[in-house]
């Protein structure tokens, strides 16, 4: 009766790096395709923050020329005569903003 002898298995060299090859391969395309994604993410990002950014600076400026409006002496003037208070020019005292 003959044996049946199972032939191990051996890794051969090429194989491995022909593996080695095909998984580099692999992990080079998805890593590209994900950088790629997320570099486009957050190009959306800063678009959007630079839109942030630009209409923060609009409502600034409107308000900057709302105050300088607000501040107007003819105009505290005339809110003051409306209420019915007198201007005491011995009590005016000037107080810079800057403070």
């Amino acid at each position: 009766m003959a044996k049946i002898v199972k032939k191990k298995r051996r890794l051969r060299v090429e194989r491995l790096v022909s593996m080695f090859f095909a998984l580099s391969i692999f992990l080079y395309l998805g890593s590209s395709l994900f950088l790629q994604s997320y570099n486009m993410s957050l190009s959306k990002l800063d678009t959007k923050r630079e839109n942030e950014i630009i209409a923060a600076k609009k409502d600034k400026e409107s308000m900057r020329v709302a105050v300088e409006q607000l501040q107007n002496r003819d105009r505290i003037l005339a809110v003051a005569k409306d209420a019915g208070i007198d201007v005491n020019q011995d009590s005016v005292v000037i107080l810079d903003g800057n403070n």
